[in-house]
Protein backbone atom coordinates (compact mmCIF):
# COMPACT_ATOMS: atom_id res chain seq x y z
CA UNK A 1 0.00 0.00 0.00
CA UNK A 2 2.85 2.13 0.26
CA UNK A 3 5.78 2.94 -2.19
CA UNK A 4 4.96 -0.14 -4.35
CA UNK A 5 5.86 0.87 -7.94
CA UNK A 6 3.75 -1.93 -8.94
CA UNK A 7 2.16 -5.82 -8.26
CA UNK A 8 1.21 -8.74 -10.29
CA UNK A 9 0.30 -12.02 -9.72
CA UNK A 10 1.98 -14.97 -10.76
CA UNK A 11 1.18 -18.61 -10.89
CA UNK A 12 2.67 -21.08 -8.21
CA UNK A 13 6.40 -22.26 -8.14
CA UNK A 14 10.13 -21.70 -6.13
CA UNK A 15 12.34 -20.91 -8.81
CA UNK A 16 13.63 -17.06 -8.09
CA UNK A 17 12.77 -14.37 -10.97
CA UNK A 18 15.69 -13.28 -13.32
CA UNK A 19 16.10 -9.17 -15.05
CA UNK A 20 17.09 -7.92 -18.59
CA UNK A 21 17.00 -4.18 -18.96
CA UNK A 22 13.08 -4.81 -20.32
CA UNK A 23 11.82 -8.08 -19.05
CA UNK A 24 11.83 -10.45 -15.86
CA UNK A 25 11.38 -14.15 -16.21
CA UNK A 26 10.09 -16.14 -13.74
CA UNK A 27 9.04 -19.98 -13.81
CA UNK A 28 5.77 -21.68 -12.25
CA UNK A 29 3.78 -25.01 -12.17
CA UNK A 30 0.02 -25.16 -12.01
CA UNK A 31 -2.41 -28.11 -13.14
CA UNK A 32 -0.01 -30.41 -14.52
CA UNK A 33 1.77 -27.49 -16.73
CA UNK A 34 5.33 -26.43 -16.48
CA UNK A 35 5.17 -22.40 -17.49
CA UNK A 36 7.34 -19.75 -18.35
CA UNK A 37 6.37 -15.93 -17.56
CA UNK A 38 7.85 -12.67 -18.45
CA UNK A 39 6.80 -9.54 -17.18
CA UNK A 40 7.34 -5.90 -17.79
CA UNK A 41 9.97 -4.50 -15.87
CA UNK A 42 8.86 -1.11 -15.69
CA UNK A 43 5.02 -1.84 -15.26
CA UNK A 44 4.74 -5.30 -14.05
CA UNK A 45 2.06 -6.23 -16.61
CA UNK A 46 2.53 -9.76 -18.07
CA UNK A 47 4.11 -9.85 -21.67
CA UNK A 48 3.28 -13.45 -22.18
CA UNK A 49 3.55 -17.40 -21.10
CA UNK A 50 4.28 -20.59 -22.46
CA UNK A 51 3.80 -24.13 -20.88
CA UNK A 52 4.67 -27.31 -21.72
CA UNK A 53 3.41 -30.74 -20.40
CA UNK A 54 5.05 -32.31 -17.47
CA UNK A 55 6.25 -35.26 -19.08
CA UNK A 56 6.73 -37.06 -16.14
CA UNK A 57 6.36 -37.05 -12.25
CA UNK A 58 9.67 -37.70 -9.58
CA UNK A 59 9.36 -39.39 -5.96
CA UNK A 60 11.19 -36.58 -4.21
CA UNK A 61 10.63 -34.40 -1.12
CA UNK A 62 7.19 -32.50 -1.28
CA UNK A 63 8.92 -29.43 -0.24
CA UNK A 64 10.27 -29.43 -3.77
CA UNK A 65 8.51 -27.82 -6.71
CA UNK A 66 8.47 -28.87 -10.79
CA UNK A 67 9.41 -24.95 -10.69
CA UNK A 68 12.00 -24.82 -8.18
CA UNK A 69 15.34 -24.11 -10.41
CA UNK A 70 15.82 -20.38 -11.53
CA UNK A 71 16.05 -19.65 -15.42
CA UNK A 72 18.97 -17.94 -16.70
CA UNK A 73 19.18 -15.17 -19.15
CA UNK A 74 21.84 -13.41 -21.67
CA UNK A 75 20.08 -10.33 -21.47
CA UNK A 76 17.56 -11.05 -24.24
CA UNK A 77 17.06 -14.79 -24.16
CA UNK A 78 15.86 -17.19 -21.40
CA UNK A 79 16.43 -20.15 -20.48
CA UNK A 80 14.76 -22.71 -18.10
CA UNK A 81 15.46 -26.13 -16.95
CA UNK A 82 12.57 -28.28 -15.62
CA UNK A 83 14.02 -31.38 -14.29
CA UNK A 84 10.75 -32.95 -15.36
CA UNK A 85 11.40 -32.13 -19.01
CA UNK A 86 14.69 -30.39 -19.73
CA UNK A 87 16.07 -27.26 -21.25
CA UNK A 88 14.07 -24.79 -22.85
CA UNK A 89 15.12 -21.33 -24.92
CA UNK A 90 12.46 -18.38 -25.37
CA UNK A 91 13.51 -15.12 -27.21
CA UNK A 92 12.56 -12.17 -25.80
CA UNK A 93 8.85 -12.66 -27.36
CA UNK A 94 8.23 -15.84 -26.07
CA UNK A 95 8.97 -18.08 -29.60
CA UNK A 96 10.88 -21.28 -28.49
CA UNK A 97 13.54 -21.41 -29.83
CA UNK A 98 15.21 -24.58 -28.64
CA UNK A 99 14.23 -27.47 -26.57
CA UNK A 100 16.52 -30.06 -25.42
CA UNK A 101 14.62 -33.07 -23.42
CA UNK A 102 16.73 -34.39 -20.33
CA UNK A 103 16.06 -36.85 -18.08
CA UNK A 104 14.62 -39.04 -16.05
CA UNK A 105 16.90 -37.77 -13.20
CA UNK A 106 17.24 -39.32 -9.83
CA UNK A 107 17.16 -36.91 -6.43
CA UNK A 108 16.00 -38.06 -3.15
CA UNK A 109 15.07 -34.24 -2.76
CA UNK A 110 14.91 -33.34 -6.63
CA UNK A 111 17.27 -31.21 -8.43
CA UNK A 112 18.51 -27.62 -7.68
CA UNK A 113 21.30 -26.34 -9.55
CA UNK A 114 20.38 -23.83 -11.97
CA UNK A 115 21.80 -23.75 -15.01
CA UNK A 116 24.19 -20.76 -16.01
CA UNK A 117 25.41 -19.04 -19.05
CA UNK A 118 28.79 -19.38 -19.57
CA UNK A 119 30.58 -17.47 -23.18
CA UNK A 120 28.47 -19.08 -25.74
CA UNK A 121 27.55 -22.16 -23.20
CA UNK A 122 24.55 -23.07 -21.11
CA UNK A 123 25.70 -25.02 -18.31
CA UNK A 124 23.72 -27.34 -16.31
CA UNK A 125 25.26 -29.78 -13.40
CA UNK A 126 23.06 -32.82 -12.64
CA UNK A 127 24.59 -34.10 -9.76
CA UNK A 128 22.46 -37.33 -8.26
CA UNK A 129 22.25 -40.72 -7.50
CA UNK A 130 24.35 -42.08 -10.04
CA UNK A 131 24.97 -41.01 -13.56
CA UNK A 132 26.03 -37.45 -12.07
CA UNK A 133 27.29 -34.99 -14.64
CA UNK A 134 27.82 -31.51 -16.25
CA UNK A 135 27.46 -30.56 -19.63
CA UNK A 136 27.33 -27.36 -22.06
CA UNK A 137 24.66 -26.32 -24.45
CA UNK A 138 25.40 -24.02 -27.32
CA UNK A 139 23.18 -21.06 -26.57
CA UNK A 140 22.80 -20.52 -30.39
CA UNK A 141 20.88 -23.73 -30.88
CA UNK A 142 20.77 -26.39 -27.49
CA UNK A 143 23.52 -28.57 -28.79
CA UNK A 144 25.37 -30.20 -26.94
CA UNK A 145 29.14 -29.29 -27.03
CA UNK A 146 30.40 -31.68 -24.01
CA UNK A 147 29.30 -33.30 -21.14
CA UNK A 148 31.62 -34.64 -18.34
CA UNK A 149 30.49 -37.84 -15.61
CA UNK A 150 30.89 -36.86 -12.19
CA UNK A 151 31.50 -38.88 -9.38
CA UNK A 152 30.04 -36.58 -6.51
CA UNK A 153 26.29 -37.73 -6.11
CA UNK A 154 23.06 -35.70 -4.96
CA UNK A 155 23.67 -31.48 -4.40
CA UNK A 156 22.14 -28.69 -5.03
CA UNK A 157 24.54 -25.35 -5.18
CA UNK A 158 24.66 -24.16 -8.75
CA UNK A 159 28.15 -23.75 -10.34
CA UNK A 160 29.70 -20.64 -10.89
CA UNK A 161 31.75 -19.74 -13.90
CA UNK A 162 35.61 -18.37 -13.15
CA UNK A 163 37.44 -16.05 -15.65
CA UNK A 164 40.95 -15.72 -14.21
CA UNK A 165 43.04 -13.19 -16.66
CA UNK A 166 44.90 -14.96 -19.50
CA UNK A 167 43.72 -18.35 -18.79
CA UNK A 168 40.93 -20.73 -19.65
CA UNK A 169 37.45 -19.92 -18.02
CA UNK A 170 36.51 -22.49 -15.38
CA UNK A 171 33.06 -23.59 -14.36
CA UNK A 172 33.49 -24.02 -10.13
CA UNK A 173 31.55 -26.66 -8.40
CA UNK A 174 30.52 -27.50 -4.93
CA UNK A 175 29.22 -30.97 -4.28
CA UNK A 176 29.01 -34.00 -1.94
CA UNK A 177 32.32 -33.78 -0.12
CA UNK A 178 33.98 -32.09 -2.29
CA UNK A 179 34.86 -29.24 -4.70
CA UNK A 180 35.71 -29.51 -8.12
CA UNK A 181 36.59 -27.36 -11.29
CA UNK A 182 35.87 -28.23 -15.41
CA UNK A 183 37.32 -26.29 -17.90
CA UNK A 184 34.39 -24.33 -19.57
CA UNK A 185 36.23 -25.51 -23.27
CA UNK A 186 35.32 -29.23 -22.98
CA UNK A 187 34.43 -30.01 -19.78
CA UNK A 188 37.86 -31.36 -18.78
CA UNK A 189 38.01 -31.48 -15.19
CA UNK A 190 41.49 -29.79 -13.18
CA UNK A 191 40.47 -29.69 -9.95
CA UNK A 192 39.30 -32.21 -7.18
CA UNK A 193 39.63 -31.04 -3.78
CA UNK A 194 38.21 -33.11 -1.35
CA UNK A 195 37.10 -32.52 2.46
CA UNK A 196 33.74 -30.28 2.47
CA UNK A 197 30.38 -30.96 3.88
CA UNK A 198 28.95 -34.06 2.49
CA UNK A 199 25.38 -32.16 2.01
CA UNK A 200 25.42 -29.01 -0.44
CA UNK A 201 23.09 -26.45 -0.79
CA UNK A 202 24.43 -23.25 -1.33
CA UNK A 203 26.62 -22.36 -4.32
CA UNK A 204 30.45 -21.12 -4.09
CA UNK A 205 31.95 -17.33 -4.01
CA UNK A 206 34.40 -15.51 -5.71
CA UNK A 207 35.82 -12.89 -4.76
CA UNK A 208 38.29 -12.20 -7.05
CA UNK A 209 40.48 -15.31 -7.17
CA UNK A 210 39.07 -16.53 -3.97
CA UNK A 211 36.41 -19.03 -3.74
CA UNK A 212 34.36 -19.74 -0.81
CA UNK A 213 32.02 -23.07 -0.36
Amino acid sequence: DKNAIWRTPVRPGKSSPVLTRRHIFLTAFEKGKLYTQCFDRKTGALLWERSEDRPREEDVNPLNNPAAITPVTDGENVYVFFKDFGLISYDPAGKVRWRVPLGPFSSSMGLGASPIAAGDFIILQADQRGSSYIAAFDRSNGEIRWKTDREEAESWGTPLLYSPSGAVPQILTASRGQFGAHLLTDGKRTVSQQGISPTIVASPVLDRDTVFV
